[in-house]
């Protein structure tokens, strides 16, 4: 049974915009570090009546711990 990713991967980048999220996908990926995206959606149960829309995905970027320190450094030169 594999570990939670929370065990195994660290938050390296967060945002509301899928187009930040696909460059920061993009440029990991030329650097050939793996990642994992976890999308979180607000709904009306959470408060959030009359959010605008583009702030209701949530975008996570994770990476495994070990190429943390190197993702970082590659996602500064953006």
């Amino acid at each position: 049974m594999p570990l939670p990713h929370f065990l195994t991967h660290r938050l390296v980048f967060s945002s509301f915009s899928a187009e930040d999220v696909l460059r920061v996908k993009e440029k990991l990926k030329a650097n050939d570090i793996s990642f994992l995206v976890k999308k979180k959606q607000s709904n009306l149960s959470e408060g959030t009546f009359g959010q605008l829309v583009e702030k209701q995905i949530a975008y996570d970027v994770y990476v495994p711990n070990e190429d943390f320190d190197r993702a970082k450094h590659v996602l500064n030169l953006l």
